[in-house]
């Protein structure tokens, strides 16, 4: 994946892993199926809107976005 930040939306967490949907200008452009430890704790649930930023290929930060995921249950 390249570098940058992108937006991953989290759909479900059974059996202690997290399937989430990786998006980049609304778009989505994958998904992965992660264990839910690696989420904020905060963020581990459906429809959890949250930001990663992967430098070198790799995940460098990733954070519960609660004000984005406010906007879009809002949105519906």
């Amino acid at each position: 994946m390249a570098d940058g930040t992108y937006t991953v939306v989290g759909d479900a967490i059974e059996d202690g892993r997290a399937q989430t949907f990786l998006e980049q200008d609304g778009e989505e452009i994958s998904d992965a199926a992660v264990p839910a430890d690696r989420l904020p704790e905060d963020g581990r649930h459906a429809d959890a809107i949250l930001a990663a930023t992967i430098g070198d290929g790799r995940l460098i930060a990733l954070r519960y976005l609660p004000a984005e995921e406010a906007t879009q249950r809002s949105a519906f």
